[in-house]
């Protein structure tokens, strides 16, 4: 049949509605006298991408049986007013209260009635649009949403009635089932859909996810168990909820546990287990004991709603839709390692807890179990069943404001636990009411510490959890009560000032925290503490009695003379260390300080002397004015600016120093006294080698054949090495390094070696060891032909820096031309030959680079043939060509300065020794 023959009980042509029609509506009143009592009671016309699992339920309502012939379902288009599709209904019975699901496609709705065979987009999405139900003629219900249609199509009004594109498995539903106010946007809200049974009916603002899952354990699975958190605004009834297990394997459901009717307190857990002998904090107790939940490769559980899928997870791989969010690949419950091993205690977990994007293997990590808790960061040495912890000291009263409560917890078992998920319980003894809960902090507690909750950590010493309440943090009782509890099992009480009602009480109430006597009177500092310290019979007034507090020690038997200054459970009168916490009072060496607070814990010394101010005192410190050389070495072993000269370069090592007492870094050779060339050695102990372009009159008369020293002391400069050189032959760049000379020559030469005869050449690197003469780099085997060098610096195995003394053209060894000039300093790649521009010294001034030294903190040893000036951000100078420099590119403002001023005219090479 087609729509438009389907349009018979509206009219007798498909014409657009632009007015009511007649016999339907009057002022938005039935007029149909012979009502059945069937209404429309769930849409879902609006699902995530293309709309293929829409729907419409009709509920029977009435007080009989009704056959759905001669009813139609009419889909309205409230853009133009028009018909757009008519559904006739077949001759079915519809007991009461029974559901009728007419849908596009059975494949997509569960328990769908009459399948119209539509692949998508049933029903229209509205802004507005309507649904209607016709009955011999007449309409008998009229639902518009996403706005108003007027009279004829709606009941009281739509506007804001709209169902979700964009999240799965929810429609616009009535609320309660089957309610009819003739109000569209009063009767029908966003529900999860359940096509063919009851509504669910959901409070706004309700949601939960299943929050943790312990599927595997080491040995037999028989501490299996499924958290469930409400992670909503509202509480919720699960009695409509149920959890299922998939198989991912043959993509089948193996397994359904029906919820009870049982309220969720918002933030509240609930946890489904296997046995609750195994698992803290069970609420259902399934069966069988054990392998309840399947293993994975990939397997899930689901939380429903009816038909709908609240959460889902899957684990270790992808099972089909609808059963993943995201993706589970990598998502998995360790189990290895046997009873007692590494992965024993270890679950699935929501971090942070409760958290839900959607994406399987992003939500969950692995993490220790915490059944009925919140969830922990902490995934290894995870404990088992409930903590061994108790209420170990209270200081709930003090003179005026009460702004130094505090509880401290401590762990008496023999292994560490988490505290998280535990918490501190506050309950008044006048009402029996609850009046504060705290939870625990995420930390480990491990066996025998403490952990201080309190209002104000100044005022309380080793404070480790600070709660909301700065002041009246714990109420004063007569009688009140504390309790610790895990999810809703509670393993320790104390009542005080009497005894509350069970369970906040064990055994009969303890004593009194008396705050009278005012500041520094007899109460102040004390509280109620367990004696001896962590012991619990079970009975309040037997375990808790006044003493001084100790939060975060050990509990005293003091009960007078509180004050204690560190809070190590020591009066201050009686406190061998009385600002630093001793609760022991050792004492190895007997004096009258102890050791945590004596600068010679095992030598005798009550005047604590200490002269460097360091943490030994001079009794037992071996260098007293902590220079580096102990005292029997120490010609002044109090003085640190005075320690001797080690290396004998006439500096005392100690003269500068920043350790300590000196000013600069003490007892370091390499800076050990004034440095005016800023090259890290000591004026008395620089040594500068070079060699001269032409024959210097001076003292000694210097000429080219030779390698001079310029050494530390007033010697003055002395003949170093001698190159055997005919006298026309110029030593024309220099390098020493570790005893032997680099150099090369101006012109061409015959030398007479030990090995024989030795051509030199200007291009090439020759060296003089013990006063023989070899080659040493062949500059044209590296395929560059150089004329002359004018500096010299071998930077290692692989590479040297020169200058030219005059310009020339080259192409070097890497198939690249270049032009050379005397102003400039170069590299040379003695593996490829290449040659590369480092230094461009005209820009500094320098008319002819005519040495060159790379110091080793990337620094620059220059020489200059001719007189120039250098302006710089430094400031401008004079290069005089007689004197070296020092040029730092790394400088805040690249600066010269002048490292050596020598006597000598026309340098041809020079190097600047670090002594030995």
């Amino acid at each position: 049949m087609s729509a438009c023959q389907r349009l018979l009980l509206v009219a007798s042509l498909c014409i657009p509605l632009t007015a009511p029609v007649a016999g339907v509506f009057d002022s938005g009143i039935r007029i149909n006298e012979i009502d059945s009592g069937i209404r429309i009671n769930e849409i879902d016309y609006d699902q995530p991408g293309i709309d293929t699992a829409e729907f419409i339920e009709l509920v029977n309502n009435g007080d009989s049986a009704v056959s759905l012939d001669g009813l139609a379902v009419v889909l309205v288009n409230g853009a133009i007013t028009t018909v757009y599709e008519t559904i006739d209904l077949p001759d079915v019975s519809l007991a009461v209260g029974d559901y009728f699901v007419i849908c596009a496609n059975s494949i997509n709705v569960a328990n769908c009635d009459l399948d119209l065979g539509v692949s998508a987009n049933l029903v229209q999405n509205g802004a507005p649009d309507a649904v209607q139900l016709f009955e011999s003629g007449s309409v008998v219900d009229a639902v518009t949403y996403e706005g108003d249609m007027g009279a004829a199509y709606t009941e009281g009004s739509g506007s804001g009635l709209s169902d979700s594109g964009t999240i799965a498995g929810v429609g616009i539903a009535r609320c309660p089932d089957g309610k009819d106010t003739n109000q569209n946007n009063v009767d029908f809200r966003l529900d999860a859909i359940t096509p063919g049974t009851t509504n669910t009916c959901l409070p706004d603002g309700s949601k939960l996810v299943i929050n943790e899952i312990d599927y595997d354990q080491p040995g037999v699975d028989d501490a299996e168990f499924v958290e469930i958190k409400n992670v909503g605004s509202l509480d919720v009834d699960l009695g409509s909820f149920s959890l299922e297990f998939r198989n991912g394997a043959n993509d089948t459901t193996y397994g359904n546990i029906e919820l009870p009717d049982a309220v969720l307190a918002a933030g509240d857990y609930f946890v489904v287990c296997t046995n609750a002998a195994t698992v803290v904090g069970c609420d259902l107790d399934t069966t069988p004991d054990f392998n309840l939940i399947q293993n994975g490769a990939p397997d899930a559980v689901a939380l429903r709603v009816g038909t709908t899928i609240m959460d889902v997870v899957s684990y270790e791989g992808d099972t089909t839709a609808p059963y993943t969010e995201g993706s589970g690949a990598g998502l998995e419950d360790p189990s290895s390692g046997g009873a007692g091993g590494s992965n024993e205690n270890k679950s699935i977990s929501r971090r942070p807890d409760g958290s839900d994007t959607d994406r399987n293997n992003v939500d969950f990590l692995i993490a220790c179990a915490t059944p009925g808790a919140q969830n922990t960061t902490f995934d290894t040495d995870c404990p088992a069943g409930l903590p061994q912890l108790v209420i170990n000291e209270i200081d709930y009263d003090q003179p005026g404001a009460d702004a130094a409560e505090f509880v401290e917890i401590k762990n008496v078992g023999a292994a560490p636990t988490l505290l998280v998920g535990t918490e501190i319980v506050g309950f008044n003894g006048a009402n029996s009411m609850i009046y504060d809960i705290i939870p625990l902090d995420d930390v480990v507690l491990g066996p025998g510490q403490y952990h201080v909750v309190c209002g104000d950590a100044g005022n309380v010493d080793n404070c480790d959890q600070v709660a909301s309440s700065s002041t009246n943090l714990l109420q004063n009782g007569s009688p009140d009560a504390l309790a610790l509890r895990r999810g809703r099992t509670l393993f320790d009480a104390v009542s005080y000032e009497g005894s509350v009602a069970a369970p906040f009480v064990e055994g009969t109430g303890a004593g009194t925290d008396s705050s009278s006597g005012g500041a520094g009177g007899v109460n102040e500092d004390r509280g109620l503490s367990r004696l001896p310290d962590g012991s619990d019979t079970g009975d309040n007034s037997a375990d808790f009695s006044v003493r001084c507090i100790t939060p975060g020690q050990s509990n005293t038997a003091n009960s007078t003379g509180c004050a204690d200054t560190d809070g190590d459970g020591v009066g201050d009168a009686d406190d061998n260390c009385p600002s630093i916490q001793n609760p022991g009072q050792e004492n190895s060496d007997t004096d009258m300080h102890g050791d945590a607070c004596d600068n010679c814990p095992t030598t005798n010394n009550d005047d604590q002397l200490n002269n460097d101010g360091d943490l030994e005192g001079d009794a037992c410190d071996v260098d007293d004015d902590n220079d580096g050389v102990e005292d029997g070495d120490d010609p002044e072993p109090f003085d640190p600016d005075l320690c001797g000269d080690l290396d004998a370069d006439t500096c005392d090592d100690c003269t500068v120093g920043t350790d300590d007492l000196g000013p600069l870094a003490d007892n370091d050779i390499a800076m050990d006294g004034p440095d005016a060339d800023a090259d890290g050695l000591c004026d008395a102990g620089d040594r500068t080698f070079f060699s001269v372009a032409t024959l210097q009159i001076v003292n000694p008369i210097l000429t080219p054949q030779v390698v001079y020293e310029d050494p530390p002391g007033p010697a003055g400069i002395v003949q170093a090495f001698v190159n055997s050189l005919p006298a026309a032959v110029n030593v024309d760049a220099l390098d020493v390094d570790t005893g032997r000379f680099l150099f090369s020559v101006s012109s061409q030469a015959i030398v007479f070696t030990g090995g024989g005869v030795l051509f030199l050449h200007p291009g090439d690197v020759y060296e003089s060891n013990a006063g023989d003469i070899s080659l040493f780099f062949d500059v044209s085997n590296a395929g560059v032909n150089l004329r002359q060098m004018n500096a010299l610096d071998w930077l290692g195995p692989d590479a040297f820096a020169f200058s030219v003394g005059q310009a020339q053209t080259v192409v070097d060894g890497a198939g690249t031309f270049h032009v050379l000039y005397p102003s400039r300093v170069y590299t040379l790649d003695t593996n490829s030959g290449a040659v590369t521009l480092v230094l461009d010294a005209a820009g500094l001034g320098f008319s002819d680079v005519d040495g060159i030294d790379f110091l080793p903190d990337d620094r620059i040893a220059l020489s200059s043939a001719a007189t120039g000036i250098v302006a710089l951000p430094g400031g401008a100078m004079i290069v005089n060509h007689k004197d070296v420099y020092i040029f730092d590119p790394a400088a805040p403002a690249p600066n010269l300065i002048r490292s050596y001023d020598n006597p000598a005219r026309d340098l041809d090479g020079v190097t600047l020794i670090v002594p030995e």
